[in-house]
């Protein structure tokens, strides 16, 4: 059973300075890692090519022998964010969700509503 303490958390990192926003998502991914027990409640997914059937899959997952899963798409093109919104329709409190953009989103990004939306903080690095 997951740790009421850490319900599920959705992280949206995005920004024109990269450095910040790999720091950001490193230091956040350690943290999320440090309660899990095997390599199977770890996804990385590469933003590249990326699509929201993908992502989805992922997040839908149970965890396995972890206490939770963690779902990290790295380094999203800003141009292909929009079509990612639709996977985060539905995260579980069993999920940690880390998103990374490279570039800016714009206020009316349709990723950034739907984290929004599902609970989740949206932060732009500068």
């Amino acid at each position: 059973m997951a740790n009421p303490k850490h319900s599920a958390a959705i992280l949206l990192l995005h920004g024109e300075e990269r450095f910040l926003v790999e720091e950001k998502a490193r230091t956040t991914l350690e943290a999320w890692r440090s309660e899990l027990v095997s390599d199977f409640g770890f996804d990385r997914l590469e933003g590249q090519g990326l699509n929201a059937a993908r992502l989805q899959d992922s997040v839908l997952q149970a965890p396995f022998l972890d206490p939770y899963r963690v779902v990290a798409a790295t380094m999203v093109p800003a141009a292909r964010a929009e079509g990612l919104a639709t996977a985060l329709a539905d995260v579980p409190a069993t999920t940690r969700v880390l998103i990374t953009v490279a570039g800016r989103l714009g206020a009316g990004n349709k990723l950034a509503k739907a984290m929004t939306a599902a609970g989740g903080t949206v932060t732009e690095l500068r």
